[in-house]
C-alpha cells in the first residue's frame, strides 16, 4: 500500500478495509485482479483508489462499502475490454454503477458513439 511516508500513523479502520476487500476479491477469483498494482490511500476526502496495469490506469472507490463499491466494476471492465477501450479510470464511487472516465486509445467521436448506445451496460460511460 502506498501513499505513507516512513512514521506515518496509517489509518487501521480504512487499511483493513483495503486488505478484506483485497481478500474477497481474490476469493471471487475476480478475472481483472491480475491487473492490480497496488492500492493507495488518497486523503481522507478522497479515499481509496487502486493502480491498474490493464483496461484502466486506476479505479476510484472512495472511503467506505469499498468490497460493494467493487462488486460494480464488472459490467464496466467487460464493455471496455470487449471494445478495447483503455480509460484514465474507472469511478466506482456513484452508487448505481461504475463509469468509465477519459479514453486514452480512441478519439472522441468513437467515444461518443458508444455513449450514445441504448442498453445500459453500454451507458457506463461518461
Amino acid at each position: 500500500v502506498r501513499g505513507w511516508a516512513p512514521g506515518d500513523r496509517l489509518d487501521v479502520d480504512g487499511l483493513e478495509d483495503v486488505l478484506n476487500t483485497y481478500d474477497v476479491l481474490w476469493t471471487r477469483g475476480e478475472n481483472w485482479i491480475a491487473s492490480i498494482d497496488r492500492f493507495e490511500y488518497v486523503d481522507a476526502l478522497h479515499g481509496w483508489k487502486i493502480k491498474c496495469r490493464e483496461v484502466a490506469e486506476e479505479i476510484r472507490l472512495g472511503r467506505t462499502n469499498l468490497t460493494q463499491r467493487l462488486g460494480k466494476i464488472d459490467p464496466v471492465w467487460r464493455l471496455l475490454e470487449s471494445e478495447e477501450i483503455r480509460v484514465a479510470y474507472i469511478d466506482l464511487r456513484f452508487d448505481e454503477q461504475g463509469v468509465a472516465i477519459k479514453p486514452l486509445n480512441i478519439g472522441v467521436m468513437e467515444w461518443m458513439e458508444l455513449t450514445n448506445r441504448e442498453t445500459p451496460t453500454e451507458k457506463m460511460i461518461g
